[in-house]
């Protein structure tokens, strides 16, 4: 049974002011899923600078639960969000996949500290994690990386890498679909992909999914032997993810089984 928290707005009081909007909420706290977050939103229109901090109203991330689908040839799967357990599963992960398919990645991961610190600083508010599963083993893993400031709120940053083993079978997909649901529970319109220039296999999927190239940065990014490339971002919008989804897990035979 979930744990109500009531977050206490008494102490902002004297920092408000009349001219301020206040809107607070009651959150729900489940153990092990989310690190406490206040539902606080201020707004102080006698400043130029605000504060937000995030909604629990919108996060509808304790109702993520793990999902097993099918794969067209009969393999069952399990997506979930990952846990501070599957630290040493999602090493072995990413050290087993190609250093291509890790070019767009902004860390090292396949190094143990960094796998580490992001097991440490899981904070489903700031980075929301899912992987696919089989027998114990991560196939894919693919992150949501909302936008802490007020611009850029509509906005967030997708990342997906499969094992290649299962790629073109739908598990990508079926992988950014918990995402995308979670990106419209916060309000987000706009979903971008950052990546090499040279990753045409990873743009000609991504399109696939109806993003499209919006810029291209000249010599925005160097790669471990210090030669540079162009950046590459793309963007589209959530309602025209979503239906392009749809139609490549009906594509791939997808079925949920939960």
């Amino acid at each position: 049974m979930p744990k109500l928290v009531l977050f206490m707005i008494m102490p902002l009081l004297p920092y408000i002011g009349s001219s301020s909007q206040i809107s607070f909420w009651v959150g729900f706290k489940t153990p092990g899923l989310l690190a406490e977050s206040p539902a606080v939103t201020v707004h102080n229109k006698r400043h130029r600078d605000f504060r937000i901090i995030p909604d629990v109203r919108r996060c509808h991330f304790m109702e993520l639960s793990p999902k097993t689908i099918q794969i067209k040839d009969g393999t069952k799967i399990v997506i979930r969000p990952l846990s501070k357990q599957d630290g040493p599963a999602l090493l072995k992960f990413f050290n087993a996949v190609p250093e291509d398919d890790r070019l767009f990645l902004k860390d090292d991961v396949t190094k143990k500290e960094v796998i580490d610190r992001w097991i440490t600083e899981l904070d489903f508010q700031k980075v929301l994690p899912m992987i696919a599963e089989k027998d114990a083993a991560i196939l894919g893993d693919a992150t949501l990386h909302f936008n802490r400031y007020r611009w850029q709120l509509h906005m967030a940053e997708i990342r997906c890498v499969v094992d290649r083993k299962y790629q073109q079978k739908g598990i990508a997909t079926a992988l950014m679909r918990e995402l995308v649901s979670a990106a419209q529970a916060r309000d987000v319109s706009k979903i971008r992909a950052n990546m090499m220039d040279i990753q045409k296999s990873a743009q000609s999927a991504f399109q696939r999914l109806g993003f499209k190239k919006e810029a291209e940065l000249k010599e925005f990014l160097i790669d471990k032997d210090g030669k540079k490339h162009n950046l590459i971002l793309m963007v589209n919008d959530v309602s025209e993810m979503w239906k392009k989804m749809e139609d490549l897990l009906f594509f791939h035979d997808i079925k949920t089984m939960d």
